[in-house]
């Protein structure tokens, strides 16, 4: 096609867009005289028979009648236009059913979407673990806002537990080896320094607890009763550690006044009273010094407690319940949720490649194809108004029946033959949609 006949067929296409574009709803008063007369003349029957929206057979007539004739003064502009861009309408389909192939695309893995669902609802144990999970997550998010959203903390108790036997086993190490040497039996005295390190682990894990969740334990809030109630574990824990630690001091005190006055028998010196001559140090010093030991260990402990626990145990619980309810459903929707990813790749995929062919498609028309797909929302506008306006006149020929009828004292009846009062069919709104309304004629 040469340039000049290009430019013309484009002249009589902008020619034709623009007729459909300028196009107007034609007047009704026309209309509106005919429906008055219509609605007289049916009026005039003894029984009027209307469907369950109160339309009757005459009142359908008269009033798609006018959407009819309305419709077919657009079709003859839209008719001109579609002739004129004729030579470009295979390629303009093609894009057309791209766009359903586009829209078929989001169907196609929202069904299979919907499908794992299906199968998702129908797994043992579903129902439960998402219900149970739902509960977390409420009581949770209850928790957060009254802490004003903060994290809480929640640590490994994996890691915590593995700290606690690495205090244990310091214990071990500290205490064992003049255990030994005061028992004279290995086995006695490895049982007797594990039993010490698990007293410190376990002091030190309630000790680390109450100082960070102090407020929580013992604040204003709390009764008298209820402070001595939740207190009990700190002071069961404290004597133990006492007991604990007494012990250690007593029998490092034995053990080394023993081998100093193995040592220092034949000199005759009080080893008990603390003195000793050029043997090192005194028991009581050696004691102390272990005792030093045991209580650093002790100390470093309850600052990893306070480390791992969140200063609202409550909270705390609910966010550690929360991952573990969300750990059981989500090892029930992996399935699912695995399939459901593999869907959505595959969507954006076939997206692209669609979106892909429009665009060449697109940039092959240029102009036609944006002309064409104007002209069709021109289109569903137009079935719109014509539709909105047809309604209109429905009721109009609905309210001038009701008068006549009153008048000629006619009776309504449904479409069950059931008589119908003049109040009931008032309430009835006959109308059409713009799908009725384009069916009406053959585009």
């Amino acid at each position: 096609m040469s340039e000049i006949e290009s430019d013309s067929e484009m002249n009589e296409i902008r020619t034709h867009f623009d007729q459909c574009i300028a196009w107007n709803i034609p007047d009704t008063s026309e209309a509106e005289a005919e429906v008055k007369q219509a609605a007289q003349r049916e009026a005039l029957r003894s029984e009027i028979l209307c469907d369950n929206q109160g339309m009757t057979r005459s009142m359908e007539a008269v009033c798609t009648g006018f959407a009819l004739d309305a419709l077919r003064s657009f079709q003859r502009a839209y008719s001109d236009f579609i002739s004129s861009i004729t030579p470009h309408m295979s390629k303009i389909e093609e894009y057309c059913n791209l766009e359903n192939k586009y829209r078929d695309v989001d169907e196609l893995v929202d069904q299979k979407k919907r499908d794992e669902d299906s199968v998702l609802n129908n797994t043992a144990g579903y129902s439960g673990a998402k219900q149970e999970a739902q509960d977390a997550e409420k009581r949770y998010k209850s928790l957060r806002q009254a802490e004003g959203n903060r994290q809480p903390t929640v640590r490994s108790l994996w890691m915590y537990g593995i700290l606690l036997l690495v205090v244990a086993s310091g214990e071990i190490m500290i205490n064992y080896r003049f255990l030994v040497d005061f028992m004279n039996i290995p086995a006695f005295a490895f049982a007797a320094s594990a039993a010490v390190g698990g007293v410190v682990a376990w002091a030190s894990h309630e000790h680390g607890k109450t100082l960070k969740q102090y407020n929580y334990y013992f604040g204003s809030h709390r009764t008298g009763e209820q402070k001595r109630t939740l207190g009990w574990q700190f002071i069961v824990a404290s004597v133990f550690l006492v007991i604990a630690f007494v012990s250690i001091y007593f029998v490092r005190y034995i053990a080394v006044a023993n081998m100093m006055a193995v040592r220092l028998a034949a000199t005759g010196t009080n080893i008990l009273g603390g003195q000793a001559t050029g043997l090192g140090m005194a028991p009581y010093a050696s004691a102390l010094t272990s005792l030093g030991f045991n209580a650093a260990v002790w100390g470093i402990s309850v600052w990893v407690a306070t480390l791992f626990h969140d200063k609202n145990p409550e909270y705390e619980d609910a966010a550690r319940y929360k991952i573990k309810a969300d750990h059981a459903l989500n090892r029930i929707t992996k399935t699912r949720d695995s399939n459901v990813k593999a869907h959505e790749a595959s969507r954006s995929v076939e997206r692209e490649r669609v979106r892909n062919e429009m665009k060449a498609i697109k940039e092959d028309l240029g102009t036609h194809l944006d002309l064409y797909l104007r002209i069709q929302e021109r289109k569903g506008k137009v079935t719109n108004d014509i539709a909105n306006e047809t309604n209109r006149l429905l009721i109009v020929y609905k309210r001038h029946l009701a008068d006549f009828a009153n008048k000629n004292q006619a009776t309504f009846y449904d479409d069950s033959n059931h008589p119908m009062t003049r109040v009931e069919f008032e309430r009835l709104t006959p109308r059409l949609n713009g799908d009725q309304v384009t069916q009406l004629i053959r585009w």
